[in-house]
């Protein structure tokens, strides 16, 4: 992986997945969300991990369930970005592994829209239980099946 996040984000290898996706948002989520990009978040990144019985980990805020990950901005590498997210949302140390999807997410309230790239990794977990990490993360679970209320669900089964 890159160090930097100066990577043309259509640069990817022909093993990367890609995907396109619409997330719908309320007004004041999406002005949250606008707010970030206009402010230097540069990206997203997330982690597909899967345990031995090829259970995926996800995390759940404000009742929906995606996988753990978080933004990329200021001067942080997307490795350093994913590491921090996941020990923020899970308490759990993780080695990042290869880019294996970017999803090309347009965010919508309905007339406004703003895009962002979401970079999918894989990666291993130290050893441990995951629990949430901050007040924001109300679960942390593997899951069999993905459940129905999770960000990209269609994404996330299409990986596994």
């Amino acid at each position: 992986m890159a160090e930097g996040h100066d990577r043309d984000p259509d640069d990817v290898g022909e093993d990367v997945a890609r995907f396109e996706s619409t997330q719908r948002l309320d007004p004041d989520a999406f002005n949250h969300a606008k707010s970030r990009l206009d402010g230097g978040y540069e990206c997203a990144v997330a982690a597909l991990l899967t345990d031995a019985d090829g259970r995926v980990l996800l995390v759940c805020e404000d009742g929906r369930w995606s996988l753990p990950g978080g933004e990329v901005g200021g001067d942080q590498s997307r490795e350093a970005a994913l590491r921090d997210a996941v020990a923020a949302t899970t308490g759990l140390e993780l080695t990042v592994g290869r880019l294996v999807a970017v999803n090309d997410v347009t965010l919508t309230d309905g007339d406004r829209e703003a895009s962002l790239a979401f970079e999918i990794y894989d990666g291993e977990i130290a050893a441990g239980e995951p629990e949430p990490a901050r007040a924001s993360v109300t679960a942390t679970a593997w899951h069999d099946e993905v459940p129905a209320a999770t960000v990209d669900r269609d994404v996330i089964d299409e990986l596994r």
